[in-house]
């Protein structure tokens, strides 16, 4: 299966979840993060991108989950990249002196 027939085939709940390996994984990927940012809810945490169903407290439990850890992930880059920033600007302004 190529990433577009991949990608089609994830279903709503985890029973349904898609397993991809590295040759199409980029692609794939690439669709999956497309989708979210237009408003669906795909998520992999370990066994498969699938869709959690909501009303299934086990997938809302990992849905919940991965959000948490995507928003700390997200966090912690924006942390570092402030730092590495104001490190940068330090060091222009330490040269500008010489």
């Amino acid at each position: 299966m190529n990433a577009q027939q991949l990608f089609d085939s994830i279903g709503y709940g985890k029973r349904y979840s898609v397993k991809v390996d590295s040759r199409n994984s980029r692609e794939f990927r690439a669709l999956v993060t497309e989708a979210n940012l237009n408003g669906d809810c795909i998520i992999n945490v370990g066994g498969g991108y699938y869709r959690p169903d909501k009303d299934n407290p086990i997938e809302r439990a990992e849905a919940e989950h991965y959000f948490a850890s995507e928003m700390h992930r997200a966090n912690e880059i924006r942390k570092k990249c402030l730092k590495m920033q104001q490190s940068f600007q330090n060091d222009i302004a330490q040269l500008s002196f010489l």
